[in-house]
């Protein structure tokens, strides 16, 4: 069964959060001040032989680059943007949305198969 059902996704049975505010409160998102990594620091992740630190990585790498793109839309709508973005402000947005469906889905697999998101790379 595909759809909607208020403010989710429903794709093949399974309510998919698409709203930030949704994901926040549905899959307790890991809060801004806690993700200090760069890219460069979930490279050990990304090689781990346990697939839960692959996911982690994967999480934190897709978190690291969408902040990025929040930090730049919002430097965009203030108007103190260094440089003068080539793509529409739409593809922007769709990018954003993209992403931010992708966190909520692995988020909520997160959830499911027990890989804890809110640590950092030297955490358990």
């Amino acid at each position: 069964m595909n759809g909607q059902i208020a403010g989710f996704l429903v794709i093949y049975g399974i309510a998919l959060c698409i709203a930030r505010k949704l994901c926040d409160k549905f899959f307790n998102r890991m809060p801004k001040e806690r993700i200090a990594m760069t890219l460069k620091d979930t490279a050990k992740l990304m090689v781990s032989d346990d697939y839960k630190d692959r996911f982690r990585a994967e999480y934190f790498q897709l978190k690291i680059r969408y902040d990025k793109l929040c930090a730049m839309l919002n430097k965009w709508d203030a108007g103190t943007l260094e440089f003068a973005p080539t793509c529409s402000r739409n593809l922007y947005d769709g990018q954003m949305r993209a992403m931010r469906w992708y966190l909520c889905v692995l988020e909520n697999r997160a959830r499911l198969e027990g890989v804890d998101l809110k640590g950092g790379e030297d955490d358990g």
